[in-house]
């Protein structure tokens, strides 16, 4: 019976961690935004983080280097040469996250 209780309990524990963990997605531009620049092409570059461990490095380089036309995720990869804005954005789900730095530019 007590073992019971405890099973109970811990269950109860981890529904209202996951319930109340919640998400976060919070985004920080890292410079003014140049508008002559158009906004032509995207690149992002993430670093996955498990457990408060992050592994890796997000780079605005990489994602100039792996840009890609805005409205076409899949459309061919080019390299950014004008950057209207960088951003880097949290995204966050219970215990895994994302953190990304976005490029925009030309």
């Amino acid at each position: 019976m007590a073992a019971l209780q405890g099973r109970g309990m811990v269950t109860i524990i981890v529904v209202l961690i996951l319930v109340t963990g919640g998400c976060i997605n919070v985004s920080t531009r890292l410079q003014p935004e140049d508008l002559s620049v158009k906004e032509v092409l995207r690149g992002t570059d993430c670093v996955p983080i498990v457990l408060g461990i992050g592994f890796g490095t997000a780079s605005i380089d990489k994602a100039m280097v792996d840009a890609y036309p805005l409205g076409d995720p899949r459309g061919p990869v080019t390299r950014m040469t004008k950057v209207r804005r960088v951003t880097m954005t949290d995204y966050f789900i219970v215990f895994v996250a994302d953190r990304c730095v976005e490029v925009v530019g030309e």
